[in-house]
């Protein structure tokens, strides 16, 4: 999995945590726009990808594995595809 860059909340210390969702979400919905680069270089929600990861480590979809042993996910799916809606 490769995704564009991953958004959310980042923790900095024990009481600090950065918005990170609040500028990288916007963003996201111009890239989009874009088209296939757009769509492959945007930034992704961190739940998201962390949906992604389980889905596709607890996946048994053997078409979707490829000769090395594991399930490629594109940053435009990650951003499209229901699944991996929160």
């Amino acid at each position: 999995m490769k995704p564009g860059g991953v958004s959310g909340t980042k923790r900095v210390g024990e009481n600090l945590n950065l918005p990170l969702w609040m500028l990288m979400d916007p963003v996201t919905m111009v890239m989009k726009r874009l088209g296939k680069f757009g769509m492959e270089n945007s930034p992704v929600r961190v739940e998201r990808v962390a949906k992604a990861v389980v889905n596709a480590a607890l996946s048994d979809d053997e078409a979707r594995f490829s000769s090395g042993g594991y399930v490629e996910i594109s940053n435009e799916e990650l951003l499209t595809n229901p699944k991996y809606d929160f």
